[in-house]
């Protein structure tokens, strides 16, 4: 027989012993002595062995091998010491306590918390702080209902010697600390555990809250041999066994949906309750030291969260406000940078690359993409300290510059930095300015004008020889001195108004409108050359 068989095999065996023994305490009543024997010593804890062997065996193969390994090993230290228990504590008068039996179950704690953690690390993926203050929450609001519930009772029942009483309050404690890892475990996941840990979390539940009503039934006189209430370990193991085995599932914490406020509201509600309780009935101190750190843990988690808004809200803001492709702000950045210096001396130039779209179109968009990237982040690095960049969407760029002082340095430098040659392509750049407050009083006139400006600027532009010879000396003069621009149209208007006063050839007239263009133009060379 191979290893998969054998494997299947046991878990048949175990699910079906599970299935006679739950039969036989339903049926219930007096059985035989060969009945008691058979059923409720040998196939009890043969089953129970089975099981914890098969959950060992988990870690011979496939992942997660040291916690399986725990969490094998704490069903084997029950099962052994359950069976000891049967074989050679059973019926005797006085019953010796504490046994040896009581330490192998008092075992079982440590590897069960063991596996238990390793467990979660290895499936859990990344995880978010306030997830595992969800899963404290939930810990210590499910501890300290319990403690207040049975905790007392037990407390109180307890005699003996320091050994014994050390003994019986070591159960509840285990239980409620198992108990609370498992449901914390569970609200790390969202309560979406997949149906590997649901296995495991109903195995390790089932154990924790039948070994505790059991010590408050015997606590309390009222445990009866033979009744569903001693099932619970066996249906734990079995649980588990078919977990080890059960496909695995990579767990991912959930931070959306209702769960996100829902549970750790309704387990602070818990905790709370029984602080309440308090006032009428008391209950044990460790109810309200469990009950008071689940609050304290629940005020740190809206602390957390409210933190996390406010950073998520910041960078909301920094990527409504900023460009993506370049990085620079956008025009709701700029807008908002207007608003924020209204009334300070600023200089506003709007920027147009000219040949983008046939660079675009002969290098493709991501190589369109990279160029502006790559505009933009030279535009920045130019205009200086106190200026700001900004992009405006297409091949549309913006500068807000200081107003005082001469501008047409920096003006001419931004320009440039935006301008860009190389094989097969020549980008170039149209712009227009204007100054704040006194050409214009508010954000939208101010955009407006020196939108019309720089299209002006490009609609101007001709084709012809002269014009382009006479497009160059513009150029050259509008970096040199930008506040002349529009100077040289309102002289060319004028020539042509007296060109056709007196009647000149057509061609004359554009020729006399270049030369009244270029008035300026031979003013600056004049200057130069004296």
């Amino acid at each position: 027989m191979n290893f998969s068989l054998l494997r299947r095999v046991g878990l048949i065996v175990v699910l079906l012993g599970t299935a006679v023994l739950v039969v036989r305490c339903a049926i219930g009543g007096e059985g035989s002595a060969a009945v008691e024997l058979w059923l409720d010593r040998v196939l009890y804890n043969g089953t129970l062995l089975l099981a914890a062997v098969l959950v060992l065996a988990r870690a011979v193969r496939g992942s997660d091998r040291l916690a399986w390994l725990c969490v094998g090993s704490a069903c084997l230290l029950w099962a052994v010491g359950n069976t000891y228990y049967a074989i050679v504590l059973w019926g005797r008068d006085p019953m010796p306590f504490p046994s040896l039996a009581d330490a192998l179950w008092l075992l079982f704690y440590l590897p069960a918390y063991a596996g238990v953690l390793l467990l979660a690390r290895s499936r859990l993926a990344r995880v978010r702080h306030t997830s595992w203050l969800d899963g404290a929450i939930g810990g210590l609001s499910i501890a300290a209902v319990g403690a207040a519930v049975a905790f007392g009772t037990i407390v109180e029942a307890t005699g003996g010697d320091t050994l014994a009483v050390a003994t019986n309050l070591a159960y509840p404690l285990g239980d409620m600390v198992l108990l609370s890892l498992v449901v914390g475990v569970l609200a790390v996941t969202g309560w979406r555990p997949g149906r590997q840990w649901l296995l495991i979390a109903a195995g390790f539940a089932c154990f924790a809250i039948s070994d505790t009503f059991y010590l408050f039934r015997i606590a309390a006189d009222t445990y009866a041999f033979g009744t569903l209430l001693d099932l619970g370990w066996l249906l734990a193991l079995a649980l588990l066994a078919v977990a080890a085995w059960a496909p695995e599932a990579r767990l991912r914490a959930r931070i959306e949906g209702w769960q996100l406020l829902a549970a750790p509201t309704l387990f602070g509600l818990a905790g709370l309750a029984v602080l309440v309780y308090d006032h009428w009935i008391r209950v044990h101190a460790l109810a309200l030291a469990l009950s008071t750190a689940c609050i304290g843990a629940l005020i740190l988690r809206l602390i957390l969260v409210f933190r996390d808004n406010l950073r998520m809200i910041r960078l909301s803001r920094g990527e409504a406000l900023t460009d993506a492709l370049t990085g620079l702000g956008n025009r709701r950045r700029l807008l908002e940078d207007l608003a924020e210096s209204e009334g300070v001396s600023q200089l506003l130039v709007l920027f147009d690359l000219d040949g983008f779209k046939s660079y675009n179109d002969t290098f493709g968009h991501p190589a369109g993409d990279a160029l502006l990237s790559r505009l933009g982040a030279a535009l920045e690095g130019t205009i200086g300290p106190g200026s700001r960049a900004y992009r405006m969407g297409g091949d549309e760029f913006c500068a807000l510059l200081p107003g005082e002082g001469d501008p047409t340095f920096a003006v001419a430098r931004a320009a440039a930095a935006l301008c860009e040659r190389g094989e097969g392509f020549e980008i170039s750049v149209s712009y227009g300015f204007v100054r704040i407050p006194e050409e214009a009083g508010d954000s939208s006139s101010a955009l407006r004008a020196a939108d019309q400006r720089m299209y002006d600027q490009k609609n101007g532009k001709r084709t012809s020889a002269g014009r382009q010879t006479t497009d160059a000396h513009l150029r050259v003069l509008m970096e040199r001195n930008p506040l002349l621009a529009g100077h040289g149209d309102s002289v060319a208007e004028l020539a042509v108004e007296t060109a056709e006063l007196l009647q000149l050839p057509e061609h004359e007239v554009d020729q006399l409108a270049q030369a009244a263009e270029l008035h300026d133009v031979g003013k600056w060379r004049f200057r130069t050359r004296s």
